[in-house]
C-alpha cells in the first residue's frame, strides 16, 4: 500500500537537512514536495494512486483529531482503479453533523460512520471498500463512480450485497440517489475503466446489451476471452486500452515483450475472424469523441450482415466469470 517513502520536515532536520537544503533539493528535483513540510523521493514509475497515498499518509500526520480516510483517498488505499478521479485533496470523514471543512489539500467530511463502515489498512483507519465506493459514487460523476465500483468488484474488494447495504446506510444523505443509480450498473466483469466507460456509452447510444468477458471456443479449443460479445450479431468488441499492449496481468509472462503481446493478440483475433466473427476495436481517443463508438459498431454490423452465422461452440457453465482476486 503506497510505495513512496516520505520524510517530513522534522525528520529531515534530525538528519541534518535544514530548510534551505530542503528547498534546494526540491528545486533540483532530488525531493518532491507532497505538501507543506512533507517530501518524497521522486520516482517516474510511481502512479498517481501511490502519490496520493503518500499525501494521505502526510495528511494523517498533520491531523489533530482522529478521522477515517474516505472517498477517493480510501479508494487509493484499497487499491481500486482511480482513472481520473480528482485526487487534489486528501479526504477524511468524522462522525457528526458539523465541523467539516475544505482546504486546498484536505476535505474533512462529517456524517454517520458506524463500526461496520470502518476497517484498518496498514495501521490506518479507512472506510470499508463498500462504503468507499458508495461515498465516491455520491460525489463523482457516473462514469468515474462506476469505474471505481467495477474495480472494487473485479478485484473482489467488496460484493454487490455489501454495496447495496452501504447504499441503504446513506439513504437521505446528499448524493445517495446518485450512489444507488451507480451501484445498480456496476459490474465485476469490467476489467478496466475503459471497459466501464465503453459499457456506459453503449447504453447511452442505444446499442444492444453485450455479454461481457465471453469465452470463445471452436471444437472445444479456447480461442480467447473477449471484452464484449454481441451474440445475436456475431460481433466481438474489444477495447484497446494500454493493458492490451502490455498484456493482462494474469496472462502475460514476465519474459514476454510488448511486441510479443501485440503479436499474440493478432493471432488471437485472426482465429476469431476465421470462425466468422466480426471484430471491431476502439481506444480512449474513440471514447472521447461523441458518437464514434456507435459509428464503429454500425460499421461492424454492416460487415456482419453479409456473413454467415459464426461457427463457434456454445458457452459452458464453467465459463462464469470470476473476479481476479479469486482466480
Amino acid at each position: 500500500m503506497g510505495r513512496i517513502e516520505i520524510i517530513d520536515r522534522a525528520a529531515a532536520h534530525e538528519l541534518g537537512i535544514c530548510d534551505r537544503e530542503l528547498q534546494r533539493r526540491c528545486a533540483q528535483g532530488e525531493f518532491e514536495r507532497i505538501r507543506p513540510g512533507v517530501y518524497a523521493l521522486p520516482d517516474p514509475d510511481i502512479d498517481r494512486g501511490d502519490r496520493h497515498i503518500a499525501a494521505v499518509r502526510a495528511g494523517i500526520r498533520a491531523m489533530t483529531v482522529p478521522a477515517a480516510v474516505s472517498h477517493a483517498s480510501a479508494a487509493a488505499l484499497h487499491g481500486m482503479d482511480l482513472w481520473d478521479v480528482d485526487l487534489t485533496r486528501v479526504h477524511m470523514t468524522r462522525p457528526g453533523c458539523e465541523g467539516g471543512h475544505v482546504s486546498a489539500r484536505r476535505h474533512l467530511h462529517m456524517g454517520p460512520l458506524g463500526p461496520g463502515d470502518i476497517t484498518e489498512l496498514g495501521g490506518i483507519e479507512v472506510t470499508t471498500a463498500a462504503r468507499t465506493v458508495v461515498d465516491v459514487a455520491r460525489t463523482a460523476d457516473l462514469a468515474r463512480a462506476v469505474a471505481v465500483g467495477d474495480s472494487a468488484l473485479n478485484k473482489a474488494k467488496t460484493t454487490r450485497d455489501e454495496l447495496e447495504a452501504a447504499v441503504d446506510r446513506v439513504r437521505g444523505r446528499k448524493g445517495a440517489g446518485r450512489a444507488a443509480a451507480a451501484v445498480r450498473v456496476m459490474d465485476a466483469r469490467s476489467e478496466s475503466p475503459g471497459e466501464t466507460w465503453s459499457r456506459l456509452q453503449m447504453v447511452a447510444c442505444g446499442m444492444p446489451v453485450p455479454e461481457l468477458q465471453r469465452v470463445i471456443r471452436r471444437h472445444g479449443v479456447v480461442l480467447g476471452r473477449v471484452d464484449f460479445y454481441f451474440a445475436e450479431l456475431g460481433i466481438v468488441g474489444e477495447f484497446d486500452g494500454r493493458i492490451k499492449y502490455l498484456g493482462r496481468e494474469a496472462a502475460r509472462p514476465r519474459s514476454m515483450s510488448s511486441a510479443q503481446v501485440v503479436y499474440r493478440e493478432k493471432v488471437r483475433e485472426d482465429a476469431l475472424r476465421r470462425c466468422g466473427l466480426v471484430v471491431f476495436r476502439w481506444n480512449w481517443d474513440d471514447l472521447r469523441v461523441t458518437g464514434r463508438l456507435r459509428r464503429l459498431f454500425d460499421d461492424a454490423c454492416d460487415i456482419a450482415a453479409d456473413m454467415p452465422a459464426p461457427r463457434i461452440d456454445p458457452p459452458r457453465a464453467g465459463d462464469r466469470y470470476r473476479p481476479r482476486a479469486s482466480r
